[in-house]
């Protein structure tokens, strides 16, 4: 099973009991359950990142065309 099949199927089982019947282990029930907050934790600080990085290219384009 793909991971987004079983993200599917674990959003669909309400109950811990229910999960581990459906053959999950504890460390992927873990994983699932906190998919969100590390994963968009990373993905909110490239994008800042890459706008930080955005704007200093554009300042750095800026004083050498003044040249």
């Amino acid at each position: 099973m793909c991971w987004l099949e079983k993200i599917k199927v674990f959003d669909q089982a309400e109950i811990k009991n229910e999960r581990k019947a459906l053959g999950f282990s504890e460390v992927e029930i873990e994983n699932l359950r906190n998919r969100e907050g590390p994963v968009l934790e990373k993905m909110i600080a490239r994008d800042k990142d890459m706008a930080k990085q955005n704007v200093n290219n554009k300042v750095r384009k800026a004083k050498y065309n003044r040249r």
